[in-house]
């Protein structure tokens, strides 16, 4: 029961601020996934001699393959 207040208060918190939140939160999503592109272009490039023969819409596919499930990867991670 003592703790009800202060979860109260801690939404409170939240709520008035969420637009400075949720500009917060764009703002490392926007330079994450840049830093993940060029981090999967390289990665791609230096470890998998292969894939430099992926050109164009396959690449672009394998390209966005790779982002998604380091997301997810990522997202279970966090979920922990």
């Amino acid at each position: 029961m003592v703790q009800l207040p202060r979860i109260n208060l801690f939404k409170s918190i939240i709520m008035s601020k969420m637009k400075e939140i949720d500009d917060i939160a764009q703002g490392i999503a926007d330079v994450t996934k840049e830093l993940m592109r060029d981090s999967i272009d390289w990665q791609l490039a230096d470890q998998y001699e292969g894939w430099n023969k992926v050109t164009g819409d396959a690449y672009n596919e394998l390209h966005k393959y790779v982002m998604n499930l380091a997301i997810k990867k990522m997202y279970l991670q966090i979920k922990e």
